[in-house]
């Protein structure tokens, strides 16, 4: 009877393309890897391009434990949402044509190679080297496909959030060319709330009202005389819009007897199980 011998496995390499290490706190990509070197792309910065290690090197200072893998990290392929998958996909693939004659060069990792891969699509398309390699760094950073260039609109803006602003202000210019809103301070916010409370829900009062009384507290509370150094009526419908939720808002401007009657929120109505007419 013929014995069957254990597979082998010393000769599988350790480190595999697109593993994401940490070694000495600094973490890199695997972009490449051959017999003799490995290619490592320092992740979470603007600049660098892959350098090469010596294999066995490498591998000595991962049994040294210098180095680990990184599983759970924020360079892997973004997802892209299905509402703007579409548009994302198109923007990807046509960044991707950009660097897909560098890319699919076999020595592009090498640097004077690289350099007339780089220079030859310069020509060719008249696009900028910044920009060729911003997208090659991108295709490096987040797992070398197509999608690592897609762009992250779910990062785009900042709904939901406070801008903190310190020197310049915020909206459209005047005619004079200067900016018609004043910074929103601390002050500013704590009285706006105020006078939302008393003012816009207590007393059912309009937003312009509202404005008024609030450009009042200004000047008295805060010595603000110029009305530059007041913030706009959008200012103050902003802050309404951002801390106060529909309910809230709902509740505040109409009367109670109306809230409960026409405007809270109704999972049904009194018709929901008649089946017709009469």
């Amino acid at each position: 009877m013929m014995s069957l011998s254990a597979p082998s496995f010393s000769n599988l390499p350790i480190f595999i393309k697109n593993d994401v290490l940490d070694w000495n706190t600094t973490k890199y990509r695997v972009i490449n890897v051959d017999s003799q070197q490995i290619f490592l792309f320092e992740l979470g910065r603007d600049k660098g391009f892959p350098r090469p290690f010596n294999s066995v090197e490498l591998e000595s200072h991962m049994l040294a434990g210098e180095i680990s893998f990184l599983e759970a990290h924020s360079y892997s392929v973004p997802s892209i949402l299905l509402s703007n998958r579409e548009d994302a996909m198109a923007e990807a693939r046509s960044r991707f044509e950009i660097i897909r004659p560098i890319i699919e060069d076999d020595g592009y990792l090498i640097s004077a190679d690289r350099g007339k891969l780089v220079n030859r699509q310069i020509a060719q398309l008249g696009v900028s080297k910044a920009n060729i390699y911003r997208l090659l760094r991108l295709y490096w950073t987040h797992g070398q496909c197509l999608e690592a260039l897609a762009t992250r609109y779910e990062n785009c803006g900042a709904k939901g959030k406070i801008r903190h602003l310190k020197l310049s202000k915020p909206g459209p210019k005047n005619l004079n060319g200067k900016k018609q809103n004043a910074i929103r301070t601390s002050d500013h916010i704590a009285i706006m709330h105020r006078v939302i409370a008393v003012h816009y829900f207590a007393q059912k009062k309009s937003l312009a009202y509202t404005y008024r009384r609030f450009v009042t507290h200004c000047k008295e509370n805060l010595a603000s005389q110029d009305s530059n150094d007041i913030p706009s009526i959008n200012s103050l419908k902003n802050l309404l819009q951002k801390h106060y939720s529909v309910e809230q808002y709902t509740r505040g401007t109409f009367d109670a007897r109306v809230y409960k009657k026409d405007k809270r929120t109704l999972r049904g109505s009194a018709t929901a199980s008649v089946s017709g007419p009469g």
